[in-house]
Protein backbone atom coordinates (compact mmCIF):
# COMPACT_ATOMS: atom_id res chain seq x y z
CA UNK A 1 0.00 0.00 0.00
CA UNK A 2 1.33 3.41 -0.86
CA UNK A 3 2.49 5.48 2.03
CA UNK A 4 1.50 9.11 2.19
CA UNK A 5 3.41 11.70 4.21
CA UNK A 6 1.39 13.02 7.11
CA UNK A 7 1.69 16.79 7.28
CA UNK A 8 1.72 18.13 10.82
CA UNK A 9 0.12 21.56 11.01
CA UNK A 10 0.16 24.03 13.87
CA UNK A 11 -3.34 24.57 15.20
CA UNK A 12 -4.51 27.48 17.26
CA UNK A 13 -6.29 26.78 20.53
CA UNK A 14 -9.57 27.88 18.98
CA UNK A 15 -9.10 25.50 16.04
CA UNK A 16 -8.42 22.60 18.38
CA UNK A 17 -11.47 23.58 20.36
CA UNK A 18 -13.62 23.37 17.24
CA UNK A 19 -12.22 19.92 16.43
CA UNK A 20 -12.87 18.68 19.93
CA UNK A 21 -16.40 20.03 19.92
CA UNK A 22 -17.05 18.18 16.68
CA UNK A 23 -15.51 15.05 18.15
CA UNK A 24 -18.06 14.80 20.93
CA UNK A 25 -20.98 14.93 18.53
CA UNK A 26 -22.63 11.55 17.82
CA UNK A 27 -20.71 9.65 15.11
CA UNK A 28 -21.99 10.34 11.64
CA UNK A 29 -23.79 7.49 9.99
CA UNK A 30 -21.52 5.74 7.52
CA UNK A 31 -22.86 4.93 4.06
CA UNK A 32 -24.12 1.35 3.93
CA UNK A 33 -23.69 -1.04 1.05
CA UNK A 34 -26.75 -1.21 -1.17
CA UNK A 35 -29.32 -3.81 -0.05
CA UNK A 36 -27.81 -4.38 3.42
CA UNK A 37 -30.64 -5.88 5.43
CA UNK A 38 -29.57 -4.53 8.86
CA UNK A 39 -28.36 -1.07 9.69
CA UNK A 40 -25.60 -0.90 12.29
CA UNK A 41 -27.88 0.27 15.08
CA UNK A 42 -30.09 -2.82 14.66
CA UNK A 43 -27.29 -5.31 15.13
CA UNK A 44 -26.96 -5.61 18.92
CA UNK A 45 -26.20 -9.32 18.90
CA UNK A 46 -22.82 -8.88 17.32
CA UNK A 47 -20.00 -8.06 19.37
CA UNK A 48 -18.59 -11.27 20.77
CA UNK A 49 -14.84 -11.11 21.32
CA UNK A 50 -12.70 -12.11 18.31
CA UNK A 51 -10.80 -15.36 18.68
CA UNK A 52 -7.48 -13.95 17.51
CA UNK A 53 -5.09 -11.20 18.49
CA UNK A 54 -2.81 -9.36 16.08
CA UNK A 55 0.41 -8.87 18.03
CA UNK A 56 3.15 -7.90 15.58
CA UNK A 57 4.20 -7.46 11.96
CA UNK A 58 6.96 -9.19 10.07
CA UNK A 59 8.52 -9.14 6.62
CA UNK A 60 6.66 -11.68 4.49
CA UNK A 61 7.97 -14.46 2.31
CA UNK A 62 4.52 -14.74 0.73
CA UNK A 63 0.87 -14.15 1.55
CA UNK A 64 -0.17 -17.71 2.12
CA UNK A 65 2.48 -20.40 2.13
CA UNK A 66 4.32 -21.85 -0.82
CA UNK A 67 2.43 -21.34 -4.05
CA UNK A 68 2.92 -21.16 -7.78
CA UNK A 69 3.62 -17.82 -9.40
CA UNK A 70 0.09 -17.80 -10.81
CA UNK A 71 -1.44 -18.41 -7.37
CA UNK A 72 0.82 -15.88 -5.64
CA UNK A 73 0.00 -13.26 -8.26
CA UNK A 74 -3.73 -13.97 -7.97
CA UNK A 75 -3.59 -13.67 -4.18
CA UNK A 76 -1.80 -10.34 -4.39
CA UNK A 77 -4.20 -9.05 -7.02
CA UNK A 78 -7.35 -10.12 -5.18
CA UNK A 79 -6.19 -8.66 -1.85
CA UNK A 80 -5.67 -5.34 -3.65
CA UNK A 81 -9.07 -5.67 -5.28
CA UNK A 82 -10.72 -5.99 -1.87
CA UNK A 83 -8.98 -2.75 -0.87
CA UNK A 84 -10.39 -1.11 -4.00
CA UNK A 85 -14.01 -1.80 -3.00
CA UNK A 86 -13.68 -0.12 0.39
CA UNK A 87 -15.76 2.99 0.91
CA UNK A 88 -13.90 6.16 0.06
CA UNK A 89 -13.52 8.29 3.18
CA UNK A 90 -15.73 11.34 3.09
CA UNK A 91 -14.18 12.94 6.17
CA UNK A 92 -11.79 15.84 5.88
CA UNK A 93 -8.13 14.79 6.18
CA UNK A 94 -6.60 15.53 9.53
CA UNK A 95 -3.52 14.72 11.54
CA UNK A 96 -2.79 11.99 14.03
CA UNK A 97 -2.23 14.44 16.87
CA UNK A 98 -5.63 16.08 16.35
CA UNK A 99 -7.41 12.73 16.31
CA UNK A 100 -5.60 11.55 19.43
CA UNK A 101 -6.57 14.73 21.26
CA UNK A 102 -10.17 14.30 20.15
CA UNK A 103 -10.19 10.69 21.37
CA UNK A 104 -8.99 11.77 24.80
CA UNK A 105 -12.27 13.65 25.12
CA UNK A 106 -14.41 11.00 23.41
CA UNK A 107 -12.64 7.59 23.56
CA UNK A 108 -15.73 5.70 22.43
CA UNK A 109 -16.15 7.56 19.15
CA UNK A 110 -16.01 4.88 16.45
CA UNK A 111 -15.65 7.37 13.61
CA UNK A 112 -12.57 8.94 15.20
CA UNK A 113 -10.98 5.50 15.68
CA UNK A 114 -11.70 4.72 12.03
CA UNK A 115 -10.14 8.00 10.89
CA UNK A 116 -7.08 7.36 13.04
CA UNK A 117 -6.77 3.88 11.52
CA UNK A 118 -6.65 5.39 8.03
CA UNK A 119 -4.01 7.90 9.12
CA UNK A 120 -1.88 5.12 10.68
CA UNK A 121 -2.13 2.98 7.55
CA UNK A 122 -1.07 5.84 5.29
CA UNK A 123 1.83 6.54 7.64
CA UNK A 124 3.07 2.96 7.23
CA UNK A 125 1.93 1.77 10.66
CA UNK A 126 -0.34 -1.20 9.85
CA UNK A 127 -0.25 -2.70 13.36
CA UNK A 128 -1.55 0.52 14.89
CA UNK A 129 -4.03 0.83 12.01
CA UNK A 130 -5.57 -2.61 12.43
CA UNK A 131 -6.06 -2.06 16.16
CA UNK A 132 -7.89 1.19 15.46
CA UNK A 133 -10.03 -0.47 12.76
CA UNK A 134 -10.87 -3.22 15.25
CA UNK A 135 -11.80 -0.68 17.94
CA UNK A 136 -14.06 1.16 15.51
CA UNK A 137 -15.83 -2.11 14.66
CA UNK A 138 -16.22 -3.03 18.33
CA UNK A 139 -17.82 0.32 19.11
CA UNK A 140 -19.95 0.42 15.96
CA UNK A 141 -20.26 -2.94 14.13
CA UNK A 142 -21.51 -1.28 10.95
CA UNK A 143 -20.99 -2.84 7.53
CA UNK A 144 -18.25 -0.34 6.55
CA UNK A 145 -16.38 -0.69 9.86
CA UNK A 146 -16.38 -4.49 9.73
CA UNK A 147 -15.45 -4.52 6.07
CA UNK A 148 -12.53 -2.13 6.56
CA UNK A 149 -11.22 -4.12 9.55
CA UNK A 150 -11.36 -7.35 7.56
CA UNK A 151 -9.77 -5.81 4.48
CA UNK A 152 -6.88 -4.47 6.58
CA UNK A 153 -6.27 -7.99 7.91
CA UNK A 154 -6.46 -9.37 4.37
CA UNK A 155 -4.07 -6.76 2.99
CA UNK A 156 -1.44 -7.86 5.49
CA UNK A 157 -1.68 -11.60 5.01
CA UNK A 158 -3.90 -12.51 7.97
CA UNK A 159 -6.28 -14.74 6.06
CA UNK A 160 -7.62 -16.70 9.01
CA UNK A 161 -8.65 -13.68 11.10
CA UNK A 162 -10.05 -12.05 7.96
CA UNK A 163 -12.30 -15.07 7.42
CA UNK A 164 -13.56 -14.69 11.00
CA UNK A 165 -14.31 -10.98 10.61
CA UNK A 166 -15.96 -11.29 7.18
CA UNK A 167 -18.01 -14.28 8.38
CA UNK A 168 -19.36 -12.19 11.25
CA UNK A 169 -19.93 -9.31 8.88
CA UNK A 170 -21.91 -11.57 6.57
CA UNK A 171 -23.99 -12.81 9.48
CA UNK A 172 -24.90 -9.23 10.36
CA UNK A 173 -25.26 -7.95 6.81
CA UNK A 174 -26.34 -10.94 4.69
CA UNK A 175 -27.21 -8.72 1.70
CA UNK A 176 -23.75 -7.15 1.41
CA UNK A 177 -22.22 -8.33 -1.86
CA UNK A 178 -18.81 -6.93 -1.08
CA UNK A 179 -18.72 -8.66 2.34
CA UNK A 180 -19.23 -12.04 0.65
CA UNK A 181 -16.78 -11.14 -2.11
CA UNK A 182 -14.13 -10.31 0.48
CA UNK A 183 -14.95 -13.51 2.41
CA UNK A 184 -14.41 -15.53 -0.75
CA UNK A 185 -11.05 -13.82 -1.23
CA UNK A 186 -10.06 -14.59 2.35
CA UNK A 187 -10.89 -18.28 1.81
CA UNK A 188 -8.76 -18.23 -1.35
CA UNK A 189 -5.78 -16.75 0.50
CA UNK A 190 -6.14 -19.59 3.00
CA UNK A 191 -5.98 -22.13 0.16
CA UNK A 192 -9.64 -23.18 0.50
CA UNK A 193 -10.48 -22.93 -3.19
CA UNK A 194 -13.87 -24.64 -3.15
CA UNK A 195 -15.10 -22.48 -0.26
CA UNK A 196 -13.73 -19.43 -2.05
CA UNK A 197 -15.58 -20.09 -5.30
CA UNK A 198 -18.79 -21.14 -3.53
CA UNK A 199 -18.76 -17.93 -1.49
CA UNK A 200 -18.22 -15.83 -4.61
CA UNK A 201 -21.13 -17.64 -6.24
CA UNK A 202 -23.22 -16.76 -3.15
CA UNK A 203 -22.26 -13.12 -3.74
CA UNK A 204 -23.36 -13.42 -7.36
CA UNK A 205 -26.70 -14.87 -6.26
CA UNK A 206 -27.37 -11.67 -4.30
CA UNK A 207 -26.81 -9.45 -7.35
CA UNK A 208 -26.41 -11.55 -10.52
CA UNK A 209 -25.66 -8.51 -12.65
CA UNK A 210 -22.97 -7.09 -10.36
CA UNK A 211 -19.59 -7.58 -12.10
CA UNK A 212 -17.46 -7.56 -8.93
CA UNK A 213 -17.85 -11.16 -7.67
CA UNK A 214 -17.56 -12.46 -11.25
CA UNK A 215 -14.28 -10.63 -11.82
CA UNK A 216 -12.94 -12.15 -8.60
CA UNK A 217 -14.09 -15.59 -9.74
CA UNK A 218 -12.32 -15.08 -13.05
CA UNK A 219 -8.99 -14.30 -11.39
CA UNK A 220 -9.19 -17.53 -9.42
CA UNK A 221 -10.08 -19.48 -12.56
CA UNK A 222 -7.07 -18.09 -14.42
CA UNK A 223 -4.73 -19.20 -11.63
CA UNK A 224 -6.34 -22.52 -10.63
CA UNK A 225 -8.09 -25.50 -12.20
CA UNK A 226 -11.26 -25.07 -10.17
CA UNK A 227 -14.39 -24.87 -12.29
CA UNK A 228 -17.34 -26.56 -10.61
CA UNK A 229 -20.77 -26.87 -12.16
CA UNK A 230 -21.96 -24.09 -9.89
CA UNK A 231 -19.18 -21.78 -11.06
CA UNK A 232 -20.05 -22.49 -14.69
CA UNK A 233 -23.75 -21.86 -14.08
CA UNK A 234 -22.98 -18.65 -12.23
CA UNK A 235 -20.81 -17.31 -15.05
CA UNK A 236 -23.29 -18.51 -17.66
CA UNK A 237 -26.00 -16.46 -15.93
CA UNK A 238 -23.71 -13.43 -15.83
CA UNK A 239 -22.94 -13.78 -19.55
CA UNK A 240 -26.66 -14.07 -20.26
CA UNK A 241 -27.46 -10.94 -18.25
CA UNK A 242 -24.50 -9.06 -19.74
CA UNK A 243 -24.60 -10.49 -23.26
CA UNK A 244 -22.79 -7.49 -24.78
CA UNK A 245 -20.09 -7.47 -22.10
CA UNK A 246 -16.82 -8.79 -23.50
CA UNK A 247 -15.46 -9.85 -20.12
CA UNK A 248 -18.68 -11.69 -19.20
CA UNK A 249 -18.43 -13.79 -22.37
CA UNK A 250 -14.73 -14.41 -21.77
CA UNK A 251 -15.30 -15.53 -18.16
CA UNK A 252 -18.01 -17.98 -19.14
CA UNK A 253 -15.77 -19.39 -21.88
CA UNK A 254 -12.94 -19.73 -19.36
CA UNK A 255 -15.16 -21.65 -16.93
CA UNK A 256 -16.15 -24.06 -19.71
CA UNK A 257 -12.53 -24.54 -20.73
CA UNK A 258 -11.50 -25.29 -17.15
CA UNK A 259 -14.11 -27.99 -16.53
CA UNK A 260 -12.55 -31.41 -15.89
CA UNK A 261 -12.87 -33.81 -18.80
CA UNK A 262 -10.82 -36.72 -20.09
CA UNK A 263 -11.34 -35.48 -23.66
CA UNK A 264 -12.93 -32.17 -24.69
CA UNK A 265 -16.51 -32.37 -25.95
CA UNK A 266 -16.47 -30.96 -29.53
CA UNK A 267 -19.77 -29.15 -28.90
CA UNK A 268 -18.35 -27.51 -25.76
CA UNK A 269 -15.18 -26.54 -27.61
CA UNK A 270 -17.28 -24.94 -30.35
CA UNK A 271 -19.24 -22.99 -27.73
CA UNK A 272 -16.01 -21.82 -26.11
CA UNK A 273 -14.64 -20.71 -29.47
CA UNK A 274 -17.84 -18.78 -30.27
CA UNK A 275 -17.84 -17.06 -26.89
CA UNK A 276 -14.21 -16.01 -27.24
CA UNK A 277 -14.72 -14.75 -30.79
CA UNK A 278 -17.67 -12.70 -29.57
CA UNK A 279 -15.59 -11.38 -26.70
CA UNK A 280 -12.82 -10.18 -29.02
CA UNK A 281 -15.38 -8.54 -31.32
CA UNK A 282 -16.90 -6.69 -28.38
CA UNK A 283 -13.49 -5.63 -27.06
CA UNK A 284 -10.61 -5.86 -29.56
CA UNK A 285 -8.16 -5.03 -26.75
CA UNK A 286 -9.06 -7.87 -24.38
CA UNK A 287 -5.74 -9.73 -24.37
CA UNK A 288 -6.85 -12.70 -22.19
CA UNK A 289 -9.61 -13.55 -24.69
CA UNK A 290 -7.12 -13.67 -27.59
CA UNK A 291 -4.77 -15.80 -25.47
CA UNK A 292 -7.50 -18.31 -24.64
CA UNK A 293 -8.68 -18.33 -28.27
CA UNK A 294 -5.12 -19.09 -29.38
CA UNK A 295 -4.96 -21.97 -26.89
CA UNK A 296 -8.24 -23.36 -28.21
CA UNK A 297 -6.97 -23.23 -31.81
CA UNK A 298 -3.67 -24.84 -30.74
CA UNK A 299 -5.53 -27.72 -29.10
CA UNK A 300 -7.49 -28.18 -32.33
CA UNK A 301 -4.21 -28.25 -34.26
CA UNK A 302 -5.31 -25.19 -36.23
CA UNK A 303 -1.91 -23.53 -36.00
CA UNK A 304 -2.40 -20.71 -38.55
CA UNK A 305 -5.41 -19.39 -36.59
CA UNK A 306 -3.60 -20.00 -33.30
CA UNK A 307 -0.68 -17.93 -34.57
CA UNK A 308 -2.91 -14.95 -35.38
CA UNK A 309 -4.69 -15.03 -32.02
CA UNK A 310 -1.53 -15.52 -29.95
CA UNK A 311 0.38 -12.79 -31.79
CA UNK A 312 -2.48 -10.42 -30.98
CA UNK A 313 -2.40 -11.50 -27.33
CA UNK A 314 1.37 -10.88 -27.13
CA UNK A 315 0.96 -7.54 -28.88
CA UNK A 316 -1.67 -6.39 -26.40
CA UNK A 317 0.21 -7.79 -23.39
CA UNK A 318 3.94 -8.03 -24.16
CA UNK A 319 4.63 -9.35 -20.64
CA UNK A 320 2.30 -12.34 -20.97
CA UNK A 321 4.30 -15.47 -20.22
CA UNK A 322 1.65 -17.78 -21.64
CA UNK A 323 1.33 -15.86 -24.89
CA UNK A 324 5.07 -16.11 -25.60
CA UNK A 325 5.28 -19.75 -24.53
CA UNK A 326 2.31 -20.78 -26.67
CA UNK A 327 3.65 -18.79 -29.61
CA UNK A 328 6.95 -20.64 -29.31
CA UNK A 329 5.10 -23.96 -29.52
CA UNK A 330 3.04 -22.85 -32.53
CA UNK A 331 6.11 -21.62 -34.41
CA UNK A 332 7.79 -24.93 -33.70
CA UNK A 333 4.81 -26.81 -35.15
CA UNK A 334 4.97 -24.56 -38.21
CA UNK A 335 8.68 -25.27 -38.64
CA UNK A 336 9.75 -21.70 -37.89
CA UNK A 337 12.65 -22.52 -35.56
CA UNK A 338 14.14 -19.04 -35.29
CA UNK A 339 10.79 -17.49 -34.35
CA UNK A 340 10.20 -20.30 -31.86
CA UNK A 341 13.52 -19.59 -30.15
CA UNK A 342 12.81 -15.87 -30.05
CA UNK A 343 9.44 -16.43 -28.36
CA UNK A 344 10.94 -18.91 -25.90
CA UNK A 345 13.51 -16.28 -24.94
CA UNK A 346 10.71 -13.72 -24.52
CA UNK A 347 8.83 -16.22 -22.34
CA UNK A 348 11.85 -16.75 -20.05
CA UNK A 349 12.43 -13.01 -19.73
CA UNK A 350 8.76 -12.40 -18.93
CA UNK A 351 8.78 -15.20 -16.35
CA UNK A 352 11.91 -13.80 -14.72
CA UNK A 353 10.41 -10.30 -14.58
CA UNK A 354 7.16 -11.68 -13.18
CA UNK A 355 9.00 -13.49 -10.38
CA UNK A 356 10.83 -10.28 -9.48
CA UNK A 357 7.58 -8.32 -9.38
CA UNK A 358 5.92 -10.91 -7.14
CA UNK A 359 8.91 -10.96 -4.78
CA UNK A 360 9.07 -7.17 -4.68
CA UNK A 361 5.36 -6.93 -3.91
CA UNK A 362 5.59 -9.60 -1.23
CA UNK A 363 8.52 -8.02 0.55
CA UNK A 364 7.08 -4.51 0.38
CA UNK A 365 4.07 -5.52 2.47
CA UNK A 366 4.33 -6.18 6.19
CA UNK A 367 2.45 -9.29 7.31
CA UNK A 368 0.60 -9.50 10.60
CA UNK A 369 1.66 -11.96 13.26
CA UNK A 370 -1.36 -13.17 15.18
CA UNK A 371 -2.18 -15.74 17.83
CA UNK A 372 -5.39 -17.54 18.64
CA UNK A 373 -7.65 -17.42 21.67
CA UNK A 374 -8.90 -20.96 21.69
CA UNK A 375 -10.25 -20.89 18.15
CA UNK A 376 -7.93 -23.37 16.57
CA UNK A 377 -6.17 -20.63 14.62
CA UNK A 378 -2.40 -21.15 14.28
CA UNK A 379 -0.22 -19.50 16.87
Amino acid sequence: MRQFPIRRTRLTSSAIGVVLCLAILPPLLRTQTKNDSKPAQQAPEFYDEPKFRVSDVTDPTNLGGHASNATAAARQSLAKDVESIKDQSTSAPTTKIVLEKALQHDPDNAQLHHQLAEVEERAGEPLAAVKEFQRAAELDPSEPNLFDWGSELLAHGAGEPAVEVFNKGHRLFPRSVRMLTALGTAWYLRGSYEQATDTLCDASDLEPGNPTPHIFLGKILVAENVSSERVRNTLKRFASLQSENANANYLYALSLWKQPASSPDPHVVSEIEALLQKSTRLDPNLAPAYLRLGIVYSEKQDFPKALIALKKAAELDPNSEQAHYRLSQVYRHLGQTENAQREMHAYREAAKQHEKEIAREQHSKQVFVFDSKGSGLPK
